[in-house]
């Protein structure tokens, strides 16, 4: 069960189709600003549903990290001393600690394999940047995260509506939201009820790595929740469908002895939402 990948960029590319076909398994705290001025109406249904999520590699945020991190060449690299915004300082002895929003420098350093543009992120990304006025030394934390992708089915009937806006996610690193001129579609699929769906991608981190915080099972055991929801807006009103499912979407390790127990980083969904 396959569903084929049509780059959303293939129509700048004139005389020149780019495909391929996915199949298988293998594949801080933010604001939805795009809500202040509506009224917001939860609902559930089947319009933005999880096709796929799975983990590529890490994201380290120097662009030299050390060599003890293990750095592997399908890992991901930035600069957040000087690729991303600061949204906050604090002073303290001898010592600067930038707060920095790495959400864009992620989406251009974390590009669409296919096509090499960059898309909507998952999650916000944030790092603090520590460093010492009195030298020379700067310190990031989180050390590294893990970087997800995944792939997000929309129907094509609630896409084509005049009031669809966007999709929207909660998830345990924060909320995010992409008006639907800045979604990337990546494919097209046919549903298990008959329905045409796009599909969209996102990528963004889920768990992360801190050597500041000295706790290595703190480190170990992390666990990453997502929704999806597609949004619609009505005369000053916004209707968030969220996906019909119980709970969210959860991946990563959980504590021995937790339930439900967890233990994967990502999963696919084809065999349960796409038709044969």
């Amino acid at each position: 069960m396959c569903y084929t990948v049509l780059p959303a960029m293939k129509k700048f590319l004139p005389g020149f189709v780019l495909l391929a076909v996915a199949c298988g398994g293998t594949p801080d705290d933010s604001t939805d600003s795009s809500t202040s001025n509506l009224t917001e109406v939860d609902q559930a249904g089947i319009d933005a549903q999880v096709l796929q999520i799975w983990t590529p590699g890490k994201l380290f945020p120097e662009s030299n990290p050390g060599g003890w991190l293990g750095v592997k060449a399908t890992d991901y690299k930035l600069d957040a001393a000087t690729a991303c915004t600061t949204t906050r300082t604090n002073t303290w002895s001898h010592w600067e600690d930038r707060e920095v929003d790495c959400t864009d420098a992620f989406a251009k350093a974390v590009p669409f394999d296919v096509t090499k543009t960059a898309g909507p992120a998952l999650t916000p990304v944030h790092f603090t940047v520590s460093k010492d006025t009195a030298g020379s030394a700067v310190y990031v934390d989180p050390d590294f995260c893990n970087v997800v992708e995944l792939r997000l089915v929309v129907r094509d009937a609630a896409a084509a509506s005049p009031t669809f806006s966007g999709v929207g996610f909660y998830t345990s690193r924060g909320n995010v939201f992409a008006n639907k001129g800045d979604l990337q579609a990546v494919g097209h699929a046919r549903l298990k009820n008959g329905d045409d769906a796009t599909v969209y991608r996102f990528a963004g981190i889920s768990t992360c790595i801190s050597g500041a915080h000295n706790s290595t099972s703190g480190n170990m055991y992390q666990t990453f929740s997502f929704k999806p929801y597609a949004a619609f807006d009505v005369d000053g009103t916004r209707y968030k469908v969220w996906e019909k499912i119980n709970g969210n979407h959860t991946i990563g390790h959980s504590w021995p002895g937790s339930q439900p127990q967890i233990n994967a980083e990502g999963f696919d969904r084809q065999h349960d939402l796409l038709a044969d």
